[in-house]
């Protein structure tokens, strides 16, 4: 083995001119290009997650308010629905209750009209043959005691009739000096076909004591009345140059509540009267 030597090794280069010891680092102190480079990259990193991570818990606070917020508003929705829903409830039954009490109310009130005019019209058809109380006279109702056709010359003469006077109707409405009350249909019709007969006479005799008066209704659609005649309480209408035609005939009753049974004459012979 060889022995060798060395010298000593050779003193570094001087520094640049102008430069001083004290004024310039050792290049292994100067930060280089990359450690500046990882310095922004590590922030450019670092600053978003930290943004993130507090966003985030603002954003989670956020929700929570929300939340709750949503949480105390549907509760104050609930509240307040319920309680419309009560108030409304109480208001309904409060008016189911009204209209029950006026339904009662009116069925009560309609029923005792009703059985009054039942009754009254039990009463009214069984005196006049009408199913209402009347308060005028109408001859298109059917005649209570029928109808006939006699024919100028008619034989025998008089025809007669039995008939009972009155009615609840009070012929004073007519005017033209009617008087008596009647039914509201005629008591009897004659269809009668005039001829060489100059006078058409109606009359009636009661029965028993009463006073009764005539309503003739006239082919032309008149009124024509009769009272007492030939000094008697018996009423007679007499027709001079009569007309051919329909004639209605109605026996009033003086008083409303008496009735007087008797015959009714229909003639051509002057000579014929109460």
């Amino acid at each position: 083995m060889s022995n060798y030597s060395y010298g000593a090794p050779p003193p570094p280069p001087p520094p640049p001119a102008g430069t001083g010891a004290a004024n310039v680092a050792p290049r292994y102190k100067k930060p280089g290009p990359l450690f500046l480079l990882g310095l922004l990259v590590a922030a450019a990193v670092a600053i978003p997650l930290v943004i993130v991570f507090l966003g985030g818990d603002d954003d989670q606070s956020a929700a929570s308010t929300s939340t709750t917020g949503a949480a105390a508003t549907t509760t104050a929705a609930v509240t307040t629905t319920a309680a419309a829903t009560t108030t409304n409830a109480v208001t309904t039954t409060a008016a189911v209750t009204t209209t029950a009490a006026a339904t009662t109310t009116n069925a009560v009130t309609t029923t005792a009209p009703a059985t009054t005019t039942t009754a009254g019209t039990t009463t009214t058809t069984s005196a006049t043959t009408t199913t209402t109380v009347p308060g005028t006279l109408n001859f298109s109702l059917p005649p209570n005691y029928g109808q006939t056709t006699l024919t100028s010359g008619f034989v025998p003469d008089p025809a007669t009739l039995s008939i009972t006077s009155g009615g609840p109707v009070d012929v004073n409405y007519l005017g033209g000096g009617c008087v008596g009350f009647a039914t509201q249909a005629p008591d009897y019709s004659v269809n009668y076909t005039a001829g060489a007969f100059p006078t058409l006479r109606f009359y009636f005799i009661a029965g028993s004591a009463g006073d009764t008066a005539l309503v003739i209704n006239t082919p032309g659609g008149s009124y024509v009345c009769g009272d007492d005649s030939f000094g008697t309480l018996n009423p007679t209408v007499d027709f001079n140059s009569p007309s051919s035609g329909r004639y209605d005939i109605w026996v009033a009753s003086y008083d409303p509540t008496a009735v007087s049974s008797g015959t009714f004459y229909i003639t051509e012979n002057t000579g014929n009267h109460p």
